[in-house]
């Protein structure tokens, strides 16, 4: 598999983050506590269906017209 490209908005603590990759290697690299781990949990979920701690079945919050979180359960 290999990824083109990656647009994340509002998902675990990151607000918005996009890269085009170009179905290259990349390295992510950062301080500690700016969600490195959270960008390859997207890895995993897409490729896996879990997160970095074996977790599946993410819960996933989307906002209504007033910013509001819905609750959803993707199996």
């Amino acid at each position: 598999m290999k990824l083109n490209n990656l647009y994340l908005k509002n998902f675990k603590g990151i607000r918005e983050f996009s890269t085009d990759v170009k179905g290259i290697n990349i390295s992510i690299l950062g301080k500690n506590g700016t969600d490195k781990t959270t960008v390859f949990d997207v890895f995993l979920w897409v490729r896996f269906d879990n997160d970095g701690n074996n977790i599946s079945n993410f819960k996933i919050k989307t906002l209504d017209n007033f910013g509001e979180p819905n609750t959803w359960t993707i199996t």
